[in-house]
């Protein structure tokens, strides 16, 4: 990338905070730039602008119908979403290449699955992905950033034997989101919607149309129906995050970057991630694989955006409403109760040069013994790409 390509990209932004003020909504409505491309987002390691082009690419591209764009911004925008360590929803996009017979960006994406792997501290299966990189197929300047971020328990080679490195052990509850693409959404509608706000509480609903098991082309086929009755209502979405089919699947919905319109009201929806089943849970039980799959996305969801057990609530609790139903209120207190939250890492750490385990734990707050407990044989010999839990 050009000299002249970064320094657009870095003064975009304030130029186009200067126009937006003009706008009703502080949306980021086109990209700032021509030369601003996800790829230069990436570029300069800013993830957060990455995923918004790669998901205007992305949407873009399927709106033309132009498949072999879309596989590019795929590959960007799962990469941008390893950067941002939303690993469940970058990894739906990559796996969702891997499957593509005709992927030109296979090695690509399977290079991003060991840098995402790696990155949540799941060293040997990181390493497997790594190991089956082609890499004269890698796209150069994604090669040479994967490289630089992994740690040295995939790159110095699997930890077994004289001399070799054991990881730090960190466990973090992991469901298998599919990517909003699967379902091939129109486009949001920028004009209309709000950026979100810190995310303070996660609410559970359900659709309220009775539902019985659907194939993954049903399910995307009926969430594009509710797509279009939200469009009618004004809205400039689906309302949902999130939604988790009969078979306990889970669907990206609405860009979590953008507030919802599932609770009720503006207020109500402010850093409010909207969580919906299908069904319709007054008159059916809930199966029991859309509550498994139901908590398997809550843990998620509630460890990667530190929302505490008490701000996962159902509709219903939060103003007067028969959703999410007699039937789904009936599991949810146990539900998430049962949820495993507590000692869970909020996040990982990856070490950067400099990095001291002390130093970590005065930035986040938190005591150095606890931060040992959570990493046991972590020494302070640190190294880049090392991950650490933080408790």
């Amino acid at each position: 990338m050009s000299r002249r390509a970064v320094l657009s990209c870095l003064l975009a932004p304030a130029l186009f905070a200067a126009c937006a003020s003009r706008e009703p909504f502080p949306e980021i409505r086109s990209t700032p730039g021509a030369s601003c491309t996800a790829e230069s987002y990436l570029e300069l390691g800013r993830h957060l602008e990455a995923r918004e082009a790669a998901q205007r690419e992305l949407e873009d591209a399927n709106h033309r119908g132009d498949a072999a764009a879309a596989l590019g911004a795929q590959v960007r925008l799962g990469e941008a979403l390893v950067g941002l360590e939303e690993h469940a929803l970058a990894r739906g996009y990559l796996v969702d290449i891997l499957r593509n017979v005709d992927a030109s960006l296979r090695e690509d994406a399977r290079a991003l699955l060991a840098l995402s792997h790696d990155r949540e501290g799941h060293h040997a299966l990181a390493r497997s992905y790594y190991d089956e990189v082609r890499r004269d197929r890698v796209t150069p300047e994604l090669w040479s950033r994967i490289t630089r971020s992994l740690s040295r328990y995939v790159l110095a080679g699997p930890a077994s034997g004289r001399g070799a490195v054991r990881p730090p052990t960190a466990t973090v509850p992991t469901a298998a989101i599919l990517p909003r693409a699967r379902w091939r959404p129109e486009p949001l509608r920028q004009h209309l919607a709000n950026r979100m706000e810190a995310i303070r509480k996660i609410t559970v609903h359900h659709t309220g149309m009775l539902a019985q098991p659907m194939s993954v082309e049903e399910v995307a086929q009926l969430l594009r129906a509710i797509q279009q009755e939200h469009f009618r209502r004004g809205w400039a979405d689906i309302g949902y995050h999130y939604v988790v089919d009969p078979a306990g699947r889970a669907w990206e919905c609405r860009p979590i970057a953008y507030q919802g319109a599932h609770a009720g009201n503006h207020d109500l929806n402010r850093g409010n991630i909207g969580v919906s089943m299908m069904g319709d849970f007054n008159s059916q039980p809930v199966p029991e694989a859309q509550r498994r799959g139901l908590a398997a996305l809550l843990a998620e969801l509630a460890i990667r955006h530190n929302v505490p057990r008490s701000q996962i609530l159902s509709h219903g609790i939060m103003r007067a409403t028969d959703c999410p139903g007699r039937y789904a209120e009936a599991i949810l207190p146990a539900l998430i109760r049962e949820l495993p939250l507590d000692g869970a890492p909020r996040r990982l750490h990856r070490v950067t040069r400099g990095d001291t385990l002390a130093r970590i734990a005065r930035h986040y707050g938190v005591s150095l013994g606890s931060l040992r407990s959570a990493n046991p044989g972590a020494s302070d010999d640190l190294q880049p790409g090392d991950m650490i839990a933080v408790p």
